[in-house]
């Protein structure tokens, strides 16, 4: 995604999303649809959006400290003691 300011206002930003982010979009909602079923199916529209929003934010957090591979780290913060 890409931002640049608005030319009326400078508080405000306008948001491109680049091709590099149509891409992770794109493989994220194919990823998300093949899911759908099994984790929302009794779920209402809103509560669909907030499971995955919850989701997201839960994946965002955690996927460095997988990427990381340090166990003394992933032990801290999960309150693992050793």
């Amino acid at each position: 995604m890409m931002g640049t300011n608005k030319l009326d206002d400078e508080r405000g930003k306008l948001l491109e999303i680049t091709p590099e982010g149509l891409n992770e979009i794109n493989a994220v909602r194919s990823r998300l649809q093949k899911i759908d079923p099994f984790v929302t199916s009794d779920l209402g529209g809103r509560q669909k959006k907030d499971v995955i929003r919850y989701a997201s934010r839960l994946h965002e957090f955690h996927q460095p400290l997988f990427e990381a591979k340090d166990e003394k780290l992933l032990h801290e913060r999960l309150g693992i003691k050793e």
